[in-house]
């Protein structure tokens, strides 16, 4: 959680080359996944891409028109895929869910990346390589941060860079 209350995400899996890695955001769990907001992104050592998305249904989600996505970077390193972005709370963009309130998240990986079609398309990953968290995450704000250790804004502030809610499941 940044200062200006936006977050930011690293996610991280090791996969075959030229596979993708996905974080998602649902009001929904995962069985009943109607709309989730994902950034999805894949590397191969030369080329890279990460996007915001959005899942109406179990198929490639779509790119969002407005990539509200800040600080994103995408990367292979020893059969690793990685990919780290930043996001406001709130964008105010229709099809990016808010991380106000308490949210299921939702990781998935391994699906093709094909870099030479623009834009570049993310194939379906499968059933098992998927992952959600079975209960609601809440987020806390950068002022509930630093207020709950009663640290000054510059120590919250590096304990908030340290964290940077990285999603683990």
């Amino acid at each position: 959680v940044q200062p200006d209350d936006s977050v930011t995400f690293t996610v991280s899996a090791r996969t075959p080359a030229n596979t993708w890695v996905g974080l998602g955001v649902s009001n929904e769990p995962l069985e009943r996944r109607p709309s989730s907001d994902i950034v999805l992104g894949a590397a191969d050592g030369t080329n890279s891409f990460i996007h915001d998305r959005f899942a109406s249904t179990f198929s490639e989600p779509p790119i969002d028109p407005s990539q509200d996505i800040k600080c994103a970077s995408a990367e292979r390193v020893d059969g690793v895929t990685i990919i780290s972005f930043n996001r406001p709370r709130n964008s105010g963009d229709d099809l990016d869910i808010s991380l106000d309130g308490c949210r299921f998240f939702l990781f998935a990986y391994g699906g093709i990346a094909n870099f030479t079609a623009m834009p570049p398309i993310a194939e379906y990953h499968g059933f098992a390589r998927r992952l959600a968290s079975s209960d609601r995450t809440c987020l806390p704000t950068f002022i509930e941060c630093s207020a709950a250790q009663g640290l000054s804004t510059a120590e919250a502030v590096g304990i908030a860079i340290a964290l940077s809610a990285v999603v683990s499941f």
